[in-house]
């Protein structure tokens, strides 16, 4: 079976991205919320022009739509924008039945369904369904085979296709790779995180080869094992030329729970490996924590590590500052600048391009980097709630913020924020005096 993948234009709210020459850059009230709904149950399409919300009482459930309200059911969660703002998604349930519905129509009935996913178009979706004791994946209008359970999902870059590993047995750990509907390779005890090649021709996955939890793994990739043989690898990724990439541990000692941790060996000897050539990692480190992957500029690797009690970035080879974690990545200037939080008992501070600011915040929520890099907005924790700040630029304290957008000369920053009842799309001047 080949799945064509019905484009509906959604995307889920964190993720969703609309363009810089769509977003609004005029400060307004949004919404005034109805009495019971709080701020996290509501969301602001990416463009800062429309809130979308539910309402849910006992035995009924509505969702709102820049003001206007579905069909009643029994329950909605929380909708999501498509990353242009212009369609909106939930899922519902109504006489016991549970379904996806995109710009008010509900699709297949379901015991329950989980909220969707969507492909890098922002207009492909996919979601997870179950009934009758198996899981199953529905893409667009079409559905897959039924599993016991359903590991990651993935779409191709381009959206066309999807990848997802699909328990086979149930008395067993017996897992198989499916590629745009189709089972590929052999069943093996554990198959995660798939990611697809740029040119959506290859799957790449980490899989366990011996019984869990003997930390026996490699990649496969399209189903074929790569070099065995290693303690630990990492979930993998591709690199712009099409060859997969990731890190490989040998002669470490195992944790015990690969199974939900990246980190899956300390000590030993670890290795950057490409398809089945390997090198040492150049920097001093006792964990690599994260899969290695190549940055939108198509020239630098990128990915965490630990020496002793400390995280650390590695760039291209080069060892960033260390912290006691480090979270959150951005990247501005088509790949050129590069930023995160790293994290101490001090609190957190913003890294750019290696080198660490000065100023500490309690906690940095979220963070964007400008288009051309040059600056960075925070949105950061205070004692009365969440403030946004551009270098010494700092708004008002709000209860919540979201949804960081730089105009396309980074002079304005606009943003979500609720008060109280109150959502606004606000915008700030950040333009150099």
């Amino acid at each position: 079976m080949v799945w064509s993948v019905i484009a509906v234009t959604f995307v889920m709210h964190l993720s969703s991205e609309a363009s810089q020459d769509e977003t609004s850059f005029e400060e307004k009230l949004l919404e005034t919320l109805p009495e019971g709904v709080n701020a996290l149950e509501s969301v602001i399409s990416p463009d800062g022009r429309r809130v979308a919300y539910c309402i849910n009482r006992v035995g009924k459930g509505v969702a709102v739509v820049g003001g206007q309200k579905s069909e009643d059911y029994t329950k909605v969660g929380v909708p999501s924008f498509s990353p242009d703002g212009k369609t909106v998604s939930y899922t519902a349930v109504k006489d016991r039945k549970a379904f996806v519905v995109v710009n008010g129509k509900a699709g297949e009935a379901f015991t329950l369904v989980e909220p969707a996913e969507f492909g890098p178009d922002g207009s492909s979706f996919l979601y997870q369904a179950f009934r009758d004791g198996k899981h199953i994946v529905v893409a667009g209008d079409r559905r897959g085979k039924d599993y016991f359970e359903i590991g990651d999902k993935t779409f191709s870059p381009d959206s066309s296709k999807v990848a997802y590993a699909g328990k086979t047995r149930s008395d067993e750990d017996s897992w198989r790779l499916v590629v745009d509907g189709q089972e590929v390779g052999e069943d093996l005890p554990r198959i995660a995180r798939p990611v697809f090649s740029p040119d959506g021709s290859r799957v790449a996955a980490l899989a366990w080869t011996g019984d869990y939890p003997h930390n026996k793994s490699c990649v496969v990739v399209n189903g074929r094992r790569l070099r065995e043989g290693y303690t630990y690898v990492s979930f993998p990724s591709f690199r712009p030329d099409g060859k997969v990439f990731y890190a490989a541990n040998r002669g470490g000692k195992p944790l015990p729970e690969l199974r939900n941790t990246l980190s899956g060996a300390t000590g030993g000897k670890w290795y950057l490996v490409v398809e089945d050539a390997e090198v040492e990692v150049p920097v001093d480190v006792d964990e690599v924590v994260s899969s290695p992957f190549v940055g939108p500029d198509k020239r630098r690797s990128f990915y965490i590590a630990r020496k002793g009690q400390k995280k650390f970035w590695v760039v291209d080879g080069k060892k960033g500052p260390e912290f006691s974690s480090v979270v959150g990545r951005e990247f501005g200037d088509e790949g050129r600048t590069f930023a995160y939080v790293g994290r101490s008992s001090e609190g957190d501070r913003l890294v750019l391009d290696g080198t660490a600011s000065e100023d500490v915040y309690e906690t940095i929520r979220w963070f964007k980097v400008s288009p051309e890099g040059k600056s960075v907005a925070l949105a950061v924790s205070t004692k009365l709630g969440m403030q946004a700040v551009v270098g010494s630029r700092k708004s008002d304290v709000f209860d919540l913020i979201f949804n960081l957008r730089f105009s396309n000369d980074g002079k304005k920053l606009a943003f979500g924020a609720w008060k109280g009842r109150e959502v606004w799309w606000k915008v700030m001047d950040v333009s150099t005096p």
